[in-house]
């Protein structure tokens, strides 16, 4: 049981990665802006040539363009694709130091093992034994990267891990019939995609993965 100093010092670092997270977040949505940029200006060069091509009643390099117009709207659509799933991540307000040490104290109370690596800025939680239709498959612990919290975008940042694992016959990477390699197999997406600015942030990044993964 950690004092609430500790608890303070865990949220503080925390904290300290959700807001590179944020910054990271528009970094992000600049860069996929800057893709679709680039592909309308290789359209709007085409778009030239292909122009140029007609004047001089140059059959050939106009079909070339054509071919060219078209492999620039495939890529075109692509990023305009890309930046439009990006930009529709739900809203994402920063907590302050008390809200996620509260958290935090929830997260403690709902899981007999909670543990905090304060050199590698790990936060741990063990669930209780897991049977699935009568097979044992024992404990788990899943893992938060407080330190890639950040990269969240773009990698899960949280580990399952089988406390005494009970692999499936045909590939010892299973240890759970939606655990592959340590990682949880969410289906439609992430479950911090599903926050929303109202909801808890410490306590979903680990009770709602172990919860949900309980379900299953």
């Amino acid at each position: 049981m950690y004092k609430s100093k500790e608890l303070f010092r865990i949220a503080d670092r925390i904290r300290d990665e959700l807001v590179k997270l944020h910054q990271h977040r528009y970094k992000e949505l600049l860069q996929r802006m800057s893709n679709v940029s680039i592909q309308l200006a290789d359209i709007a060069q085409t778009s030239k040539q292909l122009a140029q091509s007609v004047n001089h009643h140059w059959s050939a390099a106009a079909e070339r363009c054509r071919d060219r117009m078209n492999r620039d709207l495939y890529f075109v659509s692509h990023a305009v694709g890309d930046l439009h799933q990006f930009s529709q991540t739900p809203k994402f307000t920063l907590p302050d130091v008390r809200t996620i040490y509260e958290e935090l104290l929830q997260v403690q109370d709902e899981f007999e093992e909670f543990s905090f690596d304060f050199t590698e800025n790990l936060l741990s939680v063990d669930t209780q034994p897991v049977e699935l239709d009568g097979l044992y498959l024992g404990s788990f612990q899943i893992q938060l990267e407080v330190k890639n919290l950040w990269r969240h975008y773009n990698q899960a940042s949280y580990y399952v891990f089988a406390r005494d694992p009970h692999t499936a016959s045909s590939n010892n990477e299973v240890t759970h019939p939606h655990v592959s390699s340590d990682r949880l197999c969410e289906g439609d997406g992430n479950p911090f995609d599903r926050l929303s600015e109202t909801q808890p942030v410490i306590r979903d990044w680990h009770y709602v993965p172990a919860e949900e993964f309980l379900k299953l």
